[in-house]
């Protein structure tokens, strides 16, 4: 399991990119770490996998911004799609703040989301978007990358019952916890969620009001990642 043998699959999706922002994706999905996680992931959701809850969606979330939270979302719906070419992949950008997952898939202006799905403005379909990799879709926040909707508790319910359908993988990334509360219902709505943990980042107490307000609304933690972490001492030592 290597990138090369998915290159030709990823690389399009963000040949619009600056070429820095190139650079860095291709470092990251070149890393073994990215594939550790996903082939945990993938174990994970497996063996927790039962038919009345067959484990097929899951909200990222992190106590603050820039923890890598959007990241992890998306190295773990890229190489579902791309590893195994026969599922259906949907990647929902649920930050409510940054929309970043927007700009890196280059849907831009225009393109109708979230907002607009809990507006009746648009139905489900034209709210998820095809991606260059053929078996990734996509669904934005909204088509005003600048605007803060609000979310719709019971349209998101919907939503989510409609896509866990139609996908055979469904990933979230939502709003930090320290900007957002948002995160709760769509998470009491998703099930399962996954924590990114930004080393040296947030407070004990931080992760622990994000534990206990996924806890408060019924969210199985499924794992959690140490995003960014950085060695002092050679990788050796660690065994």
């Amino acid at each position: 399991m290597n990138f090369d043998s998915i290159r030709k699959d990823v690389e399009p999706l963000f040949s619009h990119c600056e070429k820095n922002t190139r650079t860095y994706l291709s470092k990251i999905f070149n890393h073994a770490s990215s594939y550790s996680l996903y082939e945990s992931l993938d174990n994970e959701l497996f063996v927790r996998h039962t038919e009345t809850d067959p484990k097929n969606t899951l909200i990222v979330c992190s106590c603050e911004p820039q923890e890598g939270r959007s990241t992890i979302a998306l190295i773990l719906a890229v190489l579902a799609a791309a590893f195994e070419p026969k599922k259906k992949v949907l990647l929902i950008d649920g930050d409510f703040y940054n929309g970043g997952l927007s700009q890196l898939l280059n849907t831009g202006e225009k393109t109708p989301g979230l907002h607009e799905y809990f507006t009746d403005k648009i139905a489900f379909k034209k709210c998820v978007h095809e991606t260059v990799l053929k078996n990734l879709s996509f669904a934005p926040m909204s088509e005003n990358l600048t605007e803060s909707p609000k979310l719709s508790q019971e349209k998101f319910k919907k939503f989510m019952e409609m896509a866990s359908t139609e996908f055979d993988l469904v990933i979230i990334d939502s709003s930090s916890n320290n900007r957002s509360k948002s995160f709760m219902s769509m998470a009491k709505i998703v099930k399962n969620s996954l924590l990114v943990i930004k080393y040296n980042g947030p407070t004990r107490q931080q992760i622990q009001n994000l534990v206990d307000d996924l806890e408060l609304g019924q969210a199985e933690i499924i794992g959690a990642v140490i995003s960014q972490r950085k060695f002092d001492v050679p990788w050796i030592f660690y065994g």
